[in-house]
């Protein structure tokens, strides 16, 4: 039993050891909760947890674990963020928490909280976050356009700002592709934008010609270059001036005049333009060479250069030149040839003013033949071909330029009598001579002279015509008109004189004359003298005027308004001198004239004639004065003063009834009491719910048409409705209309429906 009781102590006390053993193995981690990311950014974030239950462990270290690469970060390897170890009294839960700093944006990341234990570690469900991305400012580089030669403007657009305020921007340009900032050419803007999209430009100049470029715009933000796409463009050629050779001219046994055009600038500006000749085709510059200039301010510039020292019989080969920006451009190859010997080229012209003893001949030097010409001039005779040895008149020694034509005015000629001429010139000692011409002096004329008429006849006054048809064979020493009470006057009665020493045919005269006698017919005749000689036109006739005034009345003034007023005048006699205007003057004062106010027509009118005119603009309640006039051979004649009163200027009235019916529609009405001083054209009734005071711009209108013909009292009515409201309190009142458009009203009445 001993034993017995033995062997069972010894299986419960191993039993009770090993109940023992099974809780000491027994191990409970710690829990932890899931992970809560917040104030996400580019490069930061914060993380929470918590410790829910700390376990039976110990706990050497807590906090979290992060990754960009691994989905489910370890502690081993990727990035710890070590909050230190944890006492077991520490009271649960426990908060974890950290902020992750120094990460790359717009990127993910992932998270575990992590507890260490020394069985290892234990972790939190894995979370999954991503930074902010930074946006960069969004830019284009533009086209380049007004590109030249040397210059080129070159553009780019910042489209949007991105995260961080732009601190600079520009265009960079140089020969090679996609240049950056570094380089010196470059445009460079710094400010911030806040407006997009935002074009800029950049004028670049002095580039090489011929030349290709690449450029691109670019933005700085934060700290960081952005750049559009490279572009190019390609400087244009430089264009040579245009240059042309023109004609040679003038050429003799040893010179001649050669000329050129320099037809456009080109590209760069001509330093030097001019001509090169020689006996080779092509000559340049090295050859012979005269120079026309160093610049030009416009085109196209044409110049030529006298050359001499020549060989006669000889082929000459000359080109125009310009020089710019260092090279010399040529026109093309020309050529002429020296001629032998040769005598100027004479010709003559013909014969002018041909009169009985004198006459007018001309000749003209072609060309200047191989030597200079050291006399031309004319030679006249009797016979055929004369020479110098017979009349001669010179024109010169010496002749400038050609063809040189020239006269020679000769006297002393004998009339009715041929003449033969011939134009000459020396050169070098021999005398070349023109074809022979020939003309007849005339016999004596006398002038044309003609009596025209009369004008403007008054009663003591007239202005007479004529007209000196011919010169006659001598100059015309004066010319005119004579009158008197006899037919067929002469200058020892009354004459007048219009001048002398005419020149131009024919040419017509006129003269005023006075002093005459009214009612008187006077004769009278052109008259013109030559060589001492008096010659008449035709005798012709005129009555003078009576002197009679017109005669005219100023009548009383009708349909007088306020502003307005019918002025009146009556012609009864015209006078003998006729009408040019008859009207009506009036204002304020007594007596007023045209230089007041008036009205006015034409005189072509029969007596007696009645007229009137319509005047306006007058003041109300004013006393005016009127006169009729009429004007007659530039004398103002005047009508008696009358004077007449504007009416008060009274304004139109009306009533707004107090009488109305109600019903489906309400009837109301107003009464026009009186219509003043202006025509009414309009009369109704303005209601409203809404304002106490209605008129015709804030309440409903009902209008008619005011009748012309209008007689007060007029009473009228008019229906508002049908859609009225129960219980409203409606405001009405009367009203007109005048022609100019004032508007008046009767006084606000109401009724509630």
């Amino acid at each position: 039993m001993k034993k017995t009781f033995q062997i069972l102590s010894g299986l419960l006390l191993i039993l009770f050891h090993s109940c023992i053993e099974e809780e000491v193995e027994k191990q409970i981690p710690p829990t932890l909760s899931e992970i809560t990311v917040s104030n996400i950014d580019f490069f930061s974030a914060r993380l929470a947890a918590s410790i829910t239950e700390s376990g039976n462990q110990i706990i050497s270290a807590h906090g979290f674990i992060f990754s960009s690469t691994h989905e489910n970060p370890t502690a081993e390897a990727d990035s710890t963020i070590n909050k230190g170890e944890i006492d077991p009294a520490t009271p649960t839960p426990i908060d974890i928490t950290a902020p992750l700093s120094g990460l790359k944006s717009s990127t993910t990341y992932h998270v575990r909280a992590y507890a260490l234990l020394p069985t290892g570690a234990v972790y939190s469900a894995v979370k999954t976050f991503k930074t902010a991305e930074i946006v960069r400012p969004a830019i284009t580089t533009d086209t380049a356009t007004n590109i030249t030669h040397n210059t080129a403007r070159i553009a780019g657009t910042i489209r949007s700002k991105g995260t961080y305020n732009i601190t600079e921007y520009g265009l960079v340009w140089a020969t090679t592709a996609n240049p950056t900032t570094a380089v010196a050419t470059k445009r460079a803007i710094k400010e911030n934008i806040t407006a997009f999209p935002r074009t800029f430009t950049a004028d670049i100049s002095a580039l090489p010609i011929n030349t290709t470029y690449h450029f691109r715009s670019y933005v700085i933000a934060n700290g960081v270059t952005t750049y559009g796409a490279n572009k190019t463009f390609k400087t244009s050629n430089g264009l040579p001036p245009g240059i042309r050779t023109d004609a040679a001219s003038n050429i003799t046994v040893n010179s001649a005049r050669l000329a050129g055009t320099v037809l456009s600038a080109g590209t760069f500006p001509v330093s030097e333009y001019g001509l090169v000749w020689g006996t080779t085709a092509n000559p340049t510059t090295a050859n012979n060479k005269i120079s026309s200039g160093t610049s030009i301010s416009g085109y196209p510039r044409t110049y030529n250069s006298n050359i001499s020292g020549l060989s006669k019989t000889t082929t000459y080969h000359f080109r125009a030149y310009a020089i710019s920006n260092g090279a010399t451009f040529y026109g093309a190859n020309e050529s002429f040839t020296t001629p032998d010997v040769m005598q100027p080229g004479i010709r003559t012209d013909g014969s002018s003013n041909v009169g009985i003893s004198s006459a007018r001949l001309s000749g003209t030097v072609l060309s200047a033949g191989s030597y200079p010409v050291s006399e031309h001039g004319i030679v006249w005779g009797t016979s055929a071909n004369p020479t110098t040895s017979n009349n001669k008149v010179s024109a010169g020694t010496s002749v400038a330029s050609y063809p040189r034509s020239y006269n020679a005015d000769i006297n002393g000629l004998a009339r009715t009598t041929t003449y033969h001429f011939r134009a000459y010139v020396i050169s070098n000692g021999v005398t070349s001579y023109g074809a022979n011409e020939s003309f007849t002096t005339p016999d004596v004329t006398q002038p044309g002279i003609r009596t025209d008429g009369s004008r403007n006849v008054g009663s003591n006054s007239a202005r007479l015509t004529g007209t000196v048809l011919s010169g006659g064979s001598y100059g015309v020493s004066e010319f005119g008109v004579v009158w008197s009470t006899s037919a067929n006057p002469a200058t020892a009665n009354n004459k007048q004189s219009a001048g002398s020493n005419l020149s131009n045919f024919p040419h017509s005269y006129s003269i005023d004359i006075g002093g005459l006698s009214k009612t008187t017919t006077y004769h009278f005749r052109a008259y013109v003298i030559s060589n001492g000689v008096t010659s008449y036109g035709a005798n012709h006739s005129f009555t003078t005027l009576d002197d009679r005034p017109p005669k005219l009345s100023t009548e009383d003034p009708v349909n007088v308004s306020t502003s307005t007023a019918r002025l009146r005048g009556t012609i009864h006699d015209a006078g003998s001198l006729g009408l040019s205007e008859i009207g009506v003057c009036w204002g304020k004062n007594a007596n007023p004239t045209t230089a007041n106010g008036k009205a006015s027509k034409g005189g072509g009118v029969s007596t007696p004639h009645n007229y009137s005119f319509d005047v306006s603009g007058l003041d109300a309640a004013s006393e005016y004065h009127v006169r009729a006039y009429a004007i007659s051979n530039g004398v103002t004649h005047y009508g008696q003063d009358i004077s007449f009163k504007t009416h008060v200027l009274v304004n139109p009235s009306v009533e707004t009834a107090v009488r109305f019916t109600l019903g489906s529609t309400t009837t109301v009405g107003g009464t026009i009491t009186g219509t003043g001083s202006y025509t009414l054209v309009e009369h109704g009734i303005v209601w409203s719910s809404q304002t106490r005071t209605p008129t015709v711009s804030n309440g409903t209108k009902i209008s008619n048409a005011t009748p012309r013909d209008l007689r007060t009292p007029y009473d009228y009515t008019m229906q508002i409705g049908p859609l009225l409201k129960l219980g409203r309190v409606y405001y009405y009142q009367a009203y007109i209309v005048t022609s100019d458009g004032r508007v008046f009203y009767g006084g606000v009445r109401n009724f509630t429906y």
